[in-house]
């Protein structure tokens, strides 16, 4: 069902947007083995306590984006270093997503104050605001004014380039919006401020079953019409963009609502065969991974030795499409083979639970976000005697004991 139209090491837009030829000369090691221990230093997100959301490398593995809860998005050159960061700053709502574009030089953002923003990167300033449904890009008349001011149908959760950066998917409510967008890159102080940045609404798809889309996947490497997404409803539909169709791979995917679906995606420096393409990812706490193929919509395998019970812990494939990393919550995270199924490595870091993992794109090295947390309980127990007095005697007619628990969870990063 999918068929890459463009080689990623032959002409393209990497090398046309600034990534340099010696860098696509390196090819990722198919032969290597699996991450079995940590090695390198900590790097502290947020002195406040705050979530993360997710973890993107940029296709040429220079720098990792990082979506935060606290309304920020921030950016690290590799090798990682804190004073290499840049923090995005412009949300008023929870970053759920952030996704590179196939050239490397934007960065996407969605939130849930109900925007999506384009940041220029190593910009701390957005290029481009996404909050109106139907874009910016022709002026409206007086019969299309009220609906030129309708934003975005609700919180959107994802965000991502499509169809090699030609257009913008964004998953809001239960919709998903397909822009087309030009991007102003004024690099003049004053002409900034004139931002002639454009976008308008190409196609709307609404899943009518959902209350609201919980994740989106695309391919953006190559030509791809194909997007998928998990639903409220615990189904996972796979949209046409082009056809303007939808199809059900399965209802009931997870006990639980799915929070994530990947898919399986090349990097810049590794080459897949076709048949790996259809293959996707989806995880539900509390019910594990299951791993999908387009061509039968059915589950082939399921991956349930790690924990996964209270924190939603995304997953993701390698570059050479042999494993799969997954976070977990007994202070762990965890490399299944694709093939056999069975763990063939789990890197622990004492008193931390694990949330996020990313694979680099090209050297055999996962990172990961994990939480320091603090667990406060307090009971409080309230008696309440009703006594009620009838002709000279005392009855004791119920006695309640109510029993308040308050859990405080304080997460540190």
């Amino acid at each position: 069902m999918f068929h890459p139209k463009v080689k990623l090491l032959s002409k393209g837009p990497p090398l046309k947007s600034g990534v340099k030829r010696d860098v696509v000369k390196k090819v990722y090691p198919n032969d290597a083995l699996p991450v079995s221990k940590v090695k390198g230093h900590l790097i502290t997100i947020d002195s406040r306590s705050t979530q993360i959301s997710q973890l993107k490398f940029s296709l040429e593995g220079q720098s990792l984006a990082v979506a935060a809860a606290n309304s920020e998005a921030y950016t690290f050159k590799l090798p990682l270093s804190a004073n290499k960061s840049c923090v995005y700053s412009g949300h008023s709502g929870v970053v759920h997503s952030c996704n590179w574009s196939y050239s490397g030089q934007l960065l996407l953002t969605a939130s849930a104050d109900k925007t999506v923003k384009l940041w220029q990167r190593d910009m701390g300033s957005s290029v481009m605001t996404l909050n109106k449904l139907e874009g910016n890009l022709d002026p409206p008349s007086h019969t299309d004014l009220k609906k030129s001011q309708q934003v975005l149908p609700g919180e959107c959760r994802s965000a991502q380039f499509f169809y090699l950066d030609k257009f913008i998917l964004a998953a809001c409510a239960n919709s998903v919006l397909l822009y087309k967008y030009h991007v102003d890159m004024a690099k003049d102080d004053l002409k900034r401020y004139e931002n002639k940045s454009k976008y308008k609404l190409v196609s709307q798809q609404t899943v009518e079953s959902a209350h609201h889309i919980t994740s989106l996947s695309a391919v953006n490497t190559f030509y791809s019409h194909l997007v998928l997404v998990t639903c409220s409803d615990r189904s996972i539909q796979v949209l046409d963009m082009n056809r303007s169709t939808q199809s059900i791979i399965s209802q009931d995917c997870h006990s639980k609502p799915a929070h994530h679906i990947t898919q399986n995606e090349e990097s810049l420096y590794s080459t897949l065969p076709y048949s790996t393409y259809d293959l996707f990812l989806t995880a539900a706490v509390g019910d594990g991974l299951k791993l999908w193929d387009l061509r039968t919509q059915s589950c082939v395998r399921k991956f349930n030795l790690h924990t996964s019970k209270a924190f939603p812990c995304t997953c993701e494939f390698s570059p050479d499409g042999k494993y799969i990393a997954t976070g977990s919550e007994d202070n762990s995270f965890y490399v299944y083979d694709i093939g056999s199924g069975k763990v063939v490595s789990r890197v622990k870091d004492p008193s931390a639970v694990c949330t996020n993992v990313a694979f680099h794109p090209l050297y055999s090295q996962v990172y990961y976000i994990y939480i320091y947390y603090i667990l406060y309980i307090y009971i409080y127990i309230y008696i309440y005697i009703i006594i009620y007095i009838y002709i000279y005697n005392i009855y004791i007619y119920n006695v309640y004991i109510i029993c308040n628990i308050k859990i405080s969870i304080v997460a540190l990063f």
